[in-house]
């Protein structure tokens, strides 16, 4: 906290360990209180919720992250451990072509590396970028969830929250995923070109594998697209990926007006790769590299 231009210490959460990314929220439950919230990317482990109470000035935990769909299924690799799966054999994904492949000879570990609160449609999601440590190659998957404002959670302070925070939204392909942005626009709609419809789009940072080099995946939101996860419309589509040997963040921004991604990658080539949208998409190369 800021008391008179001091930066001051407030509190410390010695239980939180193995943080890679801090990302904070706000959102506003049924009951119409506004509720700030911090949440904890974690290298190993379940990544993290704290709630803040405005009476006592702290923030108090409020739920993990769940690794695993909204009715409870659990995924790899968590699902062998529980005898739900075989890690011998392939495994579907819900809405996704391709599976997790085999892993009972690897170890693999769901590293969290960085985090990204968004609001679609006046409902809030967050992304999460996961690195999956141990599996040699990395062709597993990162999440992305939405908040769900019914159920009840009882907080680290002893209240009873509205609202039991995040779910599983929906589950995308990645490679060695370190760092997600969101950028939002206003382009003419596609059925009435004369309005303006908002667009939304992810980017993931996918540093890559041995066999493949790295990306700067790009996608966008659409309601009328189906959610295997959620048996209704709503989600994020592939729509272009940007070459970069061993990506390492991306920041989308505006200059005049005009959008520009900039991609940081340490590959082969070590740089830093800036974008220029023309009529929005797709990206195509600015002014050469730093």
């Amino acid at each position: 906290e800021v008391l008179e231009g001091v930066p001051v210490l407030v509190q410390t959460l010695d239980a939180e360990v193995n943080v890679t990314a801090i990302e904070s929220l706000f959102t506003i439950d049924l009951e119409d209180v506004g509720w700030h919230y911090l949440v904890f990317a974690k290298a190993t482990g379940a990544s993290t919720i704290y709630r803040y109470n405005p009476s006592l000035r702290l923030f108090y935990f409020f739920n993990a992250i769940p690794l695993g769909l909204p009715d409870g299924t659990a995924l790899p690799p968590s699902c062998a451990a529980l005898g739900l799966c075989d890690s011998t054999i392939e495994y579907t994904l819900p809405g996704l072509s391709n599976g997790v492949p085999p892993w009972a000879a690897h170890n693999p570990i769901p590293s969290a590396r960085s985090a990204k609160a968004f609001v679609v449609d006046d409902l809030l999601y967050l992304a999460i970028a996961y690195w999956w440590d141990e599996m040699g190659e990395y062709t597993w998957f990162s999440y992305i969830y939405r908040w769900q404002p019914y159920g009840t959670v009882l907080v680290g302070d002893g209240t009873l929250s509205s609202g039991i925070g995040f779910e599983t939204f929906q589950i995308v392909p990645t490679q060695g995923a370190v760092d997600v942005a969101t950028t939002t626009w206003e382009e003419p709609c596609a059925l009435d070109a004369t309005q303006t419809c908002r667009q939304y789009a992810l980017i993931w940072a996918n540093f890559g594998f041995p066999s493949s080099e790295g990306n700067a995946n790009i996608m966008f939101y659409s309601s009328e697209r189906y959610n295997a996860i959620t048996g209704t419309g709503g989600g994020f589509y592939d729509v272009q990926s940007l070459p970069a040997d061993g990506a390492s963040a991306v920041t989308p921004f505006t200059i005049s007006g005009a959008l520009y991604l900039a991609v940081a990658a340490h590959g082969s080539d070590a740089l830093v790769t800036a974008y220029m949208a023309t009529d929005n998409l797709p990206w195509s190369l600015y002014g050469g590299t730093a």
